[in-house]
């Protein structure tokens, strides 16, 4: 009788979330969006502050609206141009995520289109209710899907339509392409 009353709990982690679009510029143009040693890295074109890290593939990002948060990143595998794997550590915490692991691939489609896959693997804080690990899913899922949305809207219509672009609340705060 007693168990009735007891939490019920998430299951213990890392969490997969997955999502993919289609692009329509080149593999080699969307792959310098994604590299942080890249002038053309996405996140410094729509304005976010990145400096380098201790090592030679790591970097300090501070993202507009986050400036109270410093995101480590360090490069963990890079295939020019089709694979980009990094590991990202938001300082201080940012909700209940530890750490995450984003591994970008690209595939072509073609002399002037590609498809975008983000794979994160995110490692949450332990012990989480099961109400409180499925709001936590909620949130990475609309990320994961926020950044290749934002990733397609910045290849093909440039950094200021990215940086501008709105989540709908209706749609669980997903960007609409």
């Amino acid at each position: 009788m007693f168990g009735l009353f007891k939490r019920k709990m998430a299951p213990e982690g890392p969490f997969a979330f997955t999502d993919q679009i289609r692009i329509k510029r080149p593999a080699t143009d969307v792959y310098q969006l994604l590299d942080f040693a890249d002038p053309m890295n996405a996140k410094i074109a729509q304005g976010h502050m990145l400096r380098p890290g201790e090592a030679p593939g790591q970097w300090r990002l501070v993202m507009i609206g986050l400036e109270d948060h410093e995101h480590l990143i360090e490069l963990i595998h890079a295939e020019p141009p089709l694979r980009y794997v990094v590991d990202c550590k938001a300082v201080p915490t940012i909700g209940r995520l530890q750490h995450a692991r984003e591994a970008y691939s690209l595939e072509p489609a073609g002399a002037n289109a590609c498809t975008l896959r983000l794979d994160i693997t995110a490692h949450l804080v332990p012990g989480l209710t099961a109400r409180q690990f499925a709001n936590e899913e909620k949130l990475l899922s609309a990320a994961c899907h926020n950044a290749v949305a934002r990733l397609k809207i910045h290849a093909e219509k440039g950094p200021d339509a990215a940086r501008d672009a709105e989540m709908d609340s209706s749609n669980d705060f997903r960007i609409n392409v």
